[in-house]
């Protein structure tokens, strides 16, 4: 593990919060879990969906994958609104993926700087707040949804 003193580069003195976003080699829930992040199809970005501190100057990031393709189930993928695209500096349209994340540690050389969009004073792009908080409550309805199908087959297995 990388200390957190430890030169990372161009990217920014501080680590990202809830909400921002920043570019990392994401790699997706069903892909081989043997791969590591250093073998990721490319660099995406990713909305950092939650910070948690587990050391001086180290945190765990929870990242959801922003993808230009829009995901076959609609429950599975957010449309990014015109609006938040500009503010985000996103160029194309885009998808914030609600159905799988990627938990990594903060600092580390997966993450790539992304670069706020002209006008924006902070070191990483931003959602609104209320589109954010969107993105959450549906992650947690994917959450719940999916634990309530694990139970459904976990019962249908005891019978």
């Amino acid at each position: 593990m990388m200390k957190a003193s430890e030169s990372l580069g161009n990217l920014p003195p501080r680590a990202p919060k809830a909400g921002d976003l920043i570019c990392y080699r994401y790699v997706w829930v069903n892909r081989n879990f043997a791969r590591t992040p250093n073998h990721a199809d490319k660099v995406r970005p990713v909305l950092v969906l939650h910070r948690e501190p587990i050391g001086a100057g180290l945190f765990q990031i929870t990242l959801l994958a922003i993808s230009t393709k829009k995901q076959r189930e609609p429950d599975k993928g957010l449309a990014v609104p015109h609006t938040e695209r500009l503010r985000a500096g996103l160029k194309e349209r885009s998808w914030v993926v609600t159905t799988g994340a990627n938990q990594v540690t903060w600092p580390s050389p997966l993450f790539e700087p992304f670069s706020p969009p002209p006008g924006n004073a902070g070191a990483y792009a931003r959602f609104s707040p209320t589109f954010f908080a969107h993105v959450a409550q549906v992650v947690s309805q994917n959450i719940a949804d999916a634990e309530v199908e694990k139970q459904r087959k976990l019962k249908r297995l005891l019978r």
